[in-house]
């Protein structure tokens, strides 16, 4: 049942012991809520889902056109959609490839910035784009978690 503020409770954070500590951690991420289906949908079911259909800007962002991003519409936005591009390594040991793009999509706006060079955006424009991944938007995708680790 809803909260008297309209809001619906989520799922405790789990709690987890660390090995070799004495107190009890929790976890960033809340658990699994439950109820919630663990796999993807496929076949007819994912056709039957709704389709969204984009009609926004999108921007694609290098090292020549920097200065044309909005940092006030990215900074300001209450809710982020994020994902990032990373071209895999499919060998043991080595270390990962740098990200190669990070998107980020407003309501209206879709912003993907190229970050790897000949072509890419700036170390001011990199920071700048630490400084909206740092803010307290809500970022929405699949993957958050390994989109942040791999950045």
């Amino acid at each position: 049942a809803p909260e008297e503020d309209g809001v619906l409770p989520g799922p405790p954070p789990k709690k987890v012991r660390v090995e070799g500590a004495d107190a009890l951690v929790q976890q960033v991420f809340p658990s699994y809520p439950e109820g919630f289906p663990r796999d993807a949908p496929k076949g007819d079911e994912l056709n039957a889902l709704m389709q969204l259909d984009f009609r926004g800007k999108v921007h694609l962002v290098t090292g020549a056109n920097e200065g044309n991003v909005d940092w006030t519409a990215l900074n300001s936005a209450k809710v982020l959609g994020f994902d990032t591009e990373t071209r895999p390594v499919f060998q043991k040991g080595l270390m990962p490839n740098p990200t190669a793009l990070i998107q980020l999509a407003t309501e209206d706006e879709v912003w993907i910035f190229q970050l790897l060079p000949v072509v890419g955006v700036s170390e001011v424009t990199k920071k700048r784009l630490q400084a909206v991944l740092s803010s307290s938007a809500v970022k929405v995708g699949v993957g958050l978690h390994e989109d942040y680790r791999n950045l």
